[in-house]
């Protein structure tokens, strides 16, 4: 993630093989996954990287597609389902 204001840059590390998709709402990052899994990551401060909050498990195989709307994270993928 880079501060677009000062340049920093934070990794955010994790071990669930590639990301396929990522969207973002107010201060949380969604990131869906090789593996299936979804990362959700919430940033708080422009000094100091976002935090991982919980792994969103439910699908199993990639996750193509991440979409918010009416306070929902709708899902899809290449395990041909919508969840």
């Amino acid at each position: 993630a880079w501060n677009v204001e000062n340049g920093a840059v934070f990794d955010l590390q994790f071990s669930s093989g590639l990301v396929f998709s990522m969207v973002v709402d107010n201060n949380m990052l969604f990131a869906g996954c090789q593996n299936g899994d979804i990362m959700v990551w919430r940033g708080t401060s422009l000094t100091s990287p976002p935090q991982l909050l919980t792994t969103l498990k439910g699908h199993t195989r990639a996750v193509v597609s991440l979409v918010i709307g009416a306070n929902r994270l709708y899902t899809g993928s290449v395990d041909h389902t919508i969840r």
